[in-house]
Parts: C-alpha cells; sequence; structure tokens
C-alpha cells in the first residue's frame, strides 16, 4: 500500500478536527462544491446538523440521499460514519431500520466508499464492526465482504 504525504496529512487533519469537534462534522472540500453546484448545501448542513441532534427524519433523509458522486460519494460516505459515531449505533441503525433494502443497499455503497476515505486498517475496521454491530448487521457489512469489495477495486 503506498501512502502519501498527502493520505498522512488529510488524515491527521480529520483525527484532529473530529477529536476537538465532538458536536459538528465538517463537510469535505468537493463534497461542499458538489453540493452548492446543485444549491443543496445549507440544506444538507442542515440535515448533519439535526441529524447530530438524532432527529430521526433529518436522518432519514440524509440517508436517502442517492445523487452524490465521484469524490463527493466518498466524502458523503464518511459523514455518514461521523454521523454514526456520534450518535451511537442504537440511533443510527433505528433510521436505518425504517429504510427499504433499496435504500439501505444505497446507505451500504456509501459506507463502504466512505471507510475507503478513512484508510482504515483491516484492525480498524474490526474495531468499527465490534462498536457498531447493529449498523453492520442491518447493511450486512462485515470484514470479510469489505476485504472482497477492496480487492475487487484494487485489480481495476
Amino acid at each position: 500500500m503506498n501512502i502519501n504525504f498527502t493520505h498522512v496529512l488529510f488524515f491527521m487533519t480529520i483525527t484532529l478536527f473530529l477529536s476537538c469537534n465532538k458536536n459538528k462534522l465538517s463537510i469535505p472540500n468537493t463534497l461542499e462544491e458538489n453540493l452548492k453546484n446543485k444549491s443543496e448545501y445549507r440544506q444538507y448542513v442542515h440535515l448533519v446538523n439535526k441529524s447530530l441532534k438524532k432527529d430521526t427524519l433529518a436522518l432519514k433523509e440524509i440517508m436517502l440521499i442517492s445523487n452524490i458522486y465521484d469524490g463527493a460519494g466518498y466524502e458523503h460516505g464518511y459523514i455518514l460514519i461521523g454521523i454514526m459515531e456520534r450518535i451511537g449505533d442504537h440511533d443510527f441503525n433505528k433510521a436505518l431500520l425504517r429504510l427499504n433494502n433499496p435504500q439501505k443497499e444505497n446507505v451500504k455503497e456509501y459506507f463502504e466508499v466512505g471507510m475507503d476515505i478513512l484508510f482504515l486498517s483491516e484492525q480498524e475496521r474490526s474495531d468499527m464492526e465490534e462498536k457498531y454491530p447493529k449498523t453492520f448487521k442491518t447493511l450486512q457489512l462485515n470484514r470479510e465482504r469489505i476485504h472482497l469489495y477492496e480487492t475487487r477495486n484494487n485489480n481495476n
């Protein structure tokens, strides 16, 4: 695995920000630009903030977003993971259970690419699965499937 200085700097910045700002999530640049072009940025920030306050309608609405692509899609997955980490497995999973299967699959896809942007080791992914078992079970995420996903993408 080839990790360059940019990846390390990005990870350190995210880690520092998250440790200092537990009640807010910073919207990454690519996602912000993508949303500004669609005049959706303010609404997205509003949904994130309400989701962090455990507003189930806002949380469901942000989970239903399906029109964010490319690098911004990775960042949207990162935001979903950040929301889960802040509100906890129980509340995040409760919102997931209100989604139908295609909607859950959409969240799952964003989650998988969101984990990629965090550059998690296999052990860190395992720890995340243990810390958020309900979410991982509902989304049918597991270490083996994530590993297969990574292998498939690395071979392209």
